[in-house]
């Protein structure tokens, strides 16, 4: 329910759900739930421009996923690879460009089957932790489009638009700019759409 606030440019009304769901795991609950939401909180306060808070919660994600106790079965989205990819996120938010891709480049290695839609996001976010290479962004986003007309994720789009401002008016953007435009039109195009 966090994400909904958070992806809207409303942390506050964000950060009061984490701080309930995280009272609500001090016992008995995986302490790979706790690392999860430690990962959520820390997506937050990087939208919210607050780099130091989303690295303290991925520090506290980092030293929950050492904790002991089995995930529950329906925590099959979150594991080692996707910790990787709020951890370059994170890294993002607060400039460090190498250490983003650094864990970007790693979470990639994990994804799992069932982390598939989430390639779409690390591959834009790889593209940003690359801004200065215009030819390197070019190849990420491509690469993000792609997997995006393989395993759709709204949110992989909305990561792709906002990484694309970065090639400007360049034949890359031109070129990106196509793929996405007959991407949505495919995607309108389909029944129930």
């Amino acid at each position: 329910m966090a994400f909904v606030p958070a992806f809207g440019h409303q942390p506050a009304h964000a950060r009061p759900l984490i701080d309930a769901a995280l009272q609500h795991t001090w016992h008995g609950v995986s302490p790979m739930v706790r690392s999860w939401l430690h990962c959520v909180a820390s997506e937050v306060e990087a939208r919210a421009g607050a780099a130091a808070d989303s690295r303290r919660h991925i520090d506290l994600a980092a030293g929950a996923v050492d904790g002991d106790g089995t995930p529950p079965e329906w925590l099959d989205f979150y594991d080692n690879g996707r910790l990787h990819s709020f951890v370059g996120y994170a890294a993002l938010a607060s400039g460090d460009h190498s250490e983003a891709a650094s864990e970007l480049n790693q979470a990639l290695a994990g994804l799992t089957a069932t982390g598939a839609k989430q390639r779409s996001v690390v591959l834009a976010d790889l593209a940003t932790a690359h801004g200065s290479d215009g030819d390197r962004v070019a190849d990420y986003l491509n690469q993000a489009v792609d997997a995006l007309q393989t395993d759709w994720y709204g949110v992989g789009l909305d990561r792709v638009r906002v990484v694309r401002p970065m090639l400007g008016d360049s034949r890359h953007g031109t070129l990106l700019d196509e793929r996405v435009a007959a991407l949505t039109a495919g995607r309108a195009a389909l029944p129930g759409n």
